[in-house]
């Protein structure tokens, strides 16, 4: 491949295409392989070697495609199954629902006020309701 650039580099021939695109195919490059193919098509146009190497590229890009959509569809289907049969499996440390909680969880925590202070940042105005006051805060 690396000769092949280089002679392309000097004069653009069609055999240096031609080999190039070989090489790419031999490394299962193949979508390189079939833009080199089409080079040589562009310089040569009746070249039937060039025109078959394009249809088996494209055959190739199409069976790689194929197989990787059947890998992803298949590791998607796994975890799909396996959660459909341990719903909660990823929640074994941590809290069984979102509604789970306890005020003792923020023992020790700072205030917003504090963490917006220890970042440099100030507190955001509080926002109006739809008739232009401001919300009443809990106390």
């Amino acid at each position: 491949r690396e000769e092949c650039n280089k002679a392309l580099e000097i004069d653009l021939k069609v055999k240096a295409y031609f080999r190039r695109a070989t090489a790419y195919f031999q490394v299962h490059d193949h979508e390189s392989a079939k833009a080199d193919y089409e080079k040589v098509l562009e310089l040569e146009p009746e070249n039937k070697a060039a025109k078959n190497q394009i249809v088996i590229c494209d055959q190739k890009l199409k069976q790689f495609r194929e197989k990787e959509k059947h890998i992803y569809a298949g590791m998607f289907n796994k975890f799909a199954e396996r959660d459909s049969r341990h719903p909660y499996s990823g929640y074994e440390d941590g809290l069984e629902s979102i509604g789970e909680w306890h005020n003792e969880m923020a023992d020790g925590m700072m205030t917003l006020q504090q963490e917006c202070e220890a970042f440099g940042e100030t507190m955001p105005e509080p926002k109006t309701n739809n008739h232009g006051r401001k919300h009443q805060e809990d106390d």
